[in-house]
């Protein structure tokens, strides 16, 4: 009997063990979406790009008080992550869904860094009934049968559960239009031209195509940090979105004899710049 109870307390403290090597955590990421990352912090099983992922699985959860329209999606993932149950679960005082890795294994697209957040997936938060705020929480391993895992070269491990987001404003506003720059010259583009699509990407880093530039159904987002940004429009002469975000320290100048036409709003954050130089005309319809 006392040998059982050795051997349990033993199996007990290496799952401990395992799960202390990854950390998992919800967060507001610079475009508002609500981001889930994980981290390895021992060095053991550091994931990189020979490894297998073999599992991945989380929930997240949020209060049935907030409204019974609320649910949570995926904007994009780089794990293949699926709804593992279809439809929005209930339990108790909450809602919440399980996203789970398809298609396993495969391998990651670069490799970790210790103590490094990595993004496993970019989510949103839909709602009909208007604005709000909330918690949106990984709860831990133990709260319903699916579980919170991650599984590397076959070792499965249970990430401890680091922070939340809190305070979420939602809903989360999808921006499909993502100002990146930086593209060659090409068809009379250049790499600050707002007229070509190459200088796009959508909410997950993919480029357009040269020739679908954002239009009036598009939301876009000038980010900060770039070398790149857009100050021409080219013999083109016209530019439209659905709704315009510049962040901090972004830029955006409308031309002499250009014209943007933005249907709903325009957001400049403190620090970023709408630059409309004399005969150029930013209309909001």
């Amino acid at each position: 009997m006392k040998r059982s109870i050795l051997i349990l307390c033993q199996l007990l403290t290496i799952q401990y063990l395992l799960g202390q090597n990854f950390e998992v955590r919800t967060v507001q990421n610079e475009f508002g979406y609500l981001e889930v990352q994980i981290r390895e912090t021992s060095g053991t099983n550091l994931p990189i790009t020979a490894s297998d992922i073999t599992d991945l699985q989380f929930e997240i959860r949020w209060l049935k008080s907030y409204g019974s329209d609320i649910d949570v999606g995926v904007i994009c993932d780089f794990y293949n992550l699926v709804d593992g149950l279809g439809p929005r679960q209930s339990s108790g005082i909450y809602y919440w869904r399980v996203f789970s890795a398809d298609q396993v294994p495969f391998q990651p697209d670069h490799n970790w860094v210790i103590n490094q957040w990595e993004s496993v997936a970019k989510l949103k938060v839909v709602t009909d009934s208007g604005d709000g705020n909330g918690t949106f929480e990984l709860p831990s391993n133990a709260w319903v049968i699916q579980g919170l895992n991650f599984g590397i070269d076959g070792v499965d491990y249970t990430p401890v559960v680091s922070s939340n987001v809190s305070n979420y404003a939602y809903p989360t506003t999808v921006y499909d239009y993502v100002w990146a720059g930086g593209a060659s010259p090409s068809g009379g583009f250049n790499q600050n031209s707002w007229t070509s699509g190459a200088n796009w990407t959508n909410p997950c880093g993919s480029s357009y195509n040269i020739a679908n530039p954002p239009v009036i159904t598009n939301r876009c987002i000038i980010p900060s940090g770039l070398t790149h940004y857009p100050t021409n429009f080219n013999n083109i002469l016209t530019g439209s979105c659905k709704s315009l975000n510049i962040h901090s320290n972004a830029l955006l100048e409308v031309p002499t004899s250009a014209i943007l036409t933005v249907a709903d709003d325009i957001r400049i954050e403190n620090g970023g710049l709408l630059d409309i130089k004399s005969g150029g005309t930013v209309a909001e319809q």
